[in-house]
């Protein structure tokens, strides 16, 4: 791609069409530039850094429906994917919109169809398995919420001996 020369102010009208919501390839395109040019222009002029990218958000309508999901047994980190966000992102929004917390991390471990899948996941931590190893096999977005689940396990069967 030609390289061209742009003035001070091309670029920081090109800065405000990407900080605007258009991608950075289309604008350095248009002006002749390769995109990491352009980004090194605006660094130099002290402007924002640009956005490689779309950041993707969720409207408080999607934040309820994933919710809804999760609560109905579906994995978190599974409806992240589809919308395209990490579970850390939906977990934040579902705080701000004051949902409550969803039961055992990602999934329902207090439900009996669950059972079996923990009571295998905690032989293997009591083998010496970690639960790092083992958050990834059940589908878990942290440790904690193995923790978690196994707590809640624990509780359940107790309650239901």
């Amino acid at each position: 791609m030609p390289s061209r020369k742009l003035t001070d102010d091309q670029v920081r009208e090109a800065h405000a069409r990407c900080v605007a919501g258009e991608r950075l390839k289309d604008v350095a395109a248009e002006l002749g530039m390769h995109p990491e040019s352009m980004r090194r222009r605006a660094k130099q002029l002290g402007l924002a850094k640009l956005p490689s990218g779309p950041i993707p958000t969720l409207s408080d309508a999607q934040v309820r429906e994933a919710h809804a999901r999760c609560m109905a047994g579906e994995k978190q980190a599974v409806i992240a994917a589809e919308y395209g966000v990490k579970p850390s992102a939906m977990q934040q929004r579902r705080k701000r919109l004051g949902l409550p917390a969803l039961p055992c991390g990602t999934g329902k471990a207090t439900e009996p169809r669950n059972a079996d899948a923990l009571l295998k996941a905690y032989c293997q931590y009591k083998a010496g398995r970690l639960v790092r190893q083992i958050a990834q096999d059940l589908g878990y977005a942290s440790e904690s919420g193995v923790c978690e689940a196994f707590r809640r396990w624990r509780d359940w069967l107790e309650a239901n001996a």
